[in-house]
C-alpha cells in the first residue's frame, strides 16, 4: 500500500483600483483556499485611509489580524495612524512638509515613553 503526497501551491493575485494602478486588495492563497487577504481603503483624491489585513485556514474563517486607517490635514500630509488595537500614531511637519515627529498614542492618548518606541529619531 502506498500513500501518495498531495502537493500544495502558494500563490498571490491583486486587485487595482478602477483607471489606476494603485493595489486595493491582495489576496494569498495556499492551493484552493483562500488564507489572507488585504485590502485598501482609498478616499476620493487617492489616498490610502484604511488598510485591513485578515487571516486564516480557509476564506470562510478569516478573522482581522490588524488593520490601520488614516487621517491627512488639508495639505495632504498624514496627521495620524490609528491601529486595530485603538493605539495611534500622530506626525509632525516643518514648512517643506517634511515629518519632523511621531509620537506614539496609548488607547488613552498618552503619549508612550520613547523607549517604548524604538528606531525613532528626528
Amino acid at each position: 500500500m502506498s500513500k501518495r503526497a498531495q502537493r500544495f501551491e502558494q500563490s498571490s493575485g491583486w486587485t487595482s483600483r478602477p483607471g489606476t494602478d494603485t493595489v486595493q486588495g491582495v489576496s494569498v492563497k495556499y492551493g484552493t483556499n483562500v488564507i489572507h487577504t488585504r485590502t485598501h481603503a482609498m478616499d476620493l483624491l487617492g489616498r490610502t485611509v484604511g488598510v485591513v489585513n485578515k487571516s486564516g485556514p480557509s476564506a470562510g474563517s478569516l478573522a482581522m489580524v490588524a488593520s490601520v486607517g488614516h487621517g491627512y490635514d488639508a495639505a495632504g500630509r498624514r496627521l495620524n495612524a490609528r491601529r486595530e488595537d485603538g493605539t495611534w500614531w500622530d506626525y509632525s511637519y516643518n514648512s517643506r512638509s517634511e515629518v519632523t515627529g511621531a509620537v506614539k498614542r496609548t488607547m488613552g492618548g498618552s503619549p508612550l515613553e520613547p523607549r517604548l518606541v524604538p528606531g525613532l529619531s528626528f
